[in-house]
């Protein structure tokens, strides 16, 4: 999980046995366990919340679930995912959405785009991604528009 704290500090939490992460551009190593890191980082940049994530082609064979949904059951969300330019799911009125990333995914660089509204703006939203070895999310409240990237690379 990561999100912008009161004082402008970035926190990522990240249960992960996966090959590499990167935060942003930059290299965050992981042993196979929790690791927690807090960095300052400006807050006009954390409106788009990005993520990197480095998969073998096995780990594709079993389902990876890419999973929105809002902070409680009164929160609706308006919105779309997108991989690599193109609409793989609209959700519009609903509460949340589960969808299998595997059979999209393809060796290489692969760039999911969500962005979307939810209301009531004081409410929450947050993406997980949960798979074979593979367990990140992302969570945004408080303004009521959600924008995340999360790159997977399969190698």
């Amino acid at each position: 999980m990561f999100g912008l704290r009161a004082d402008r500090t970035l926190l990522l939490l990240v249960t992960a046995s996966f090959a590499g992460i990167w935060l942003n551009g930059t290299p965050v190593p992981i042993s196979g366990a929790t690791s927690a890191i807090a960095r300052p980082f400006p807050a006009e940049a954390a409106s788009r919340q990005s993520l990197t994530i480095v998969v073998s082609p096995d780990t594709l064979r079993e389902p990876l679930l890419l999973k929105v949904r809002a902070q409680d059951s009164t929160t609706t969300l308006s919105g779309q995912v997108e991989l690599d330019g193109r609409s793989l799911f609209e959700v519009f009125g609903s509460n949340g959405i589960l969808l299998d990333l595997s059979p999209h995914l393809q060796r290489g660089r692969n760039a999911l785009s969500l962005k979307g509204r939810y209301t009531p703006a004081s409410a929450g939203v947050r993406v997980e991604l949960i798979g074979r070895g593979i367990q990140a999310s992302q969570q945004v409240s408080g303004n009521g528009i959600f924008d995340s990237e999360v790159v997977i690379e399969v190698r």
